[in-house]
């Protein structure tokens, strides 16, 4: 059942994510001075499903391991990426895959390792 939520929130992530850009783009011609609805949009949703990720994952882990391990690898991988990915968005994304594609890549990225993960780690479960 979290497997489940945490694959729904995940898909729907990379899908919002990666569209995001695009969306915003949009928005500023169509809307206007009122894109700005568009964006608080865009960010409360993924604010609200980066939030679901971090918890959800805890709880599948919790099966396997004890809470405080399991805390303590969720965190500790949450921070390395968000690390990683902040040296590699100015660096690398935006200047040589532009502002749409730096969206989308790693979304499909992101989907792909999800589900190479569920089939290998989660599939006894």
């Amino acid at each position: 059942m979290v497997i489940g939520i945490f694959l729904a929130a995940e898909i729907t992530l990379a899908f919002v994510g990666g569209l995001s850009a695009l969306m915003l783009f949009w928005s500023f011609t169509v809307m206007g001075e009122y894109y700005v609805v568009s964006l608080v949009l865009s960010c409360t949703l993924v604010g609200a499903l980066v939030g679901l990720e971090i918890p959800l994952l805890i709880r599948i882990l919790e099966k396997r391991v004890e809470v405080r391990v399991a805390i303590s690898h969720v965190l500790a991988l949450d921070y390395v990426g968000a690390l990683v990915a902040s040296i590699a968005f100015p660096l690398l994304l935006l200047p040589y895959m532009g502002a749409v594609w730096q969206r989308a890549k790693p979304e499909i990225l992101d989907v792909r390792t999800l589900f190479m993960g569920v089939n290998g780690s989660f599939h006894n479960d």
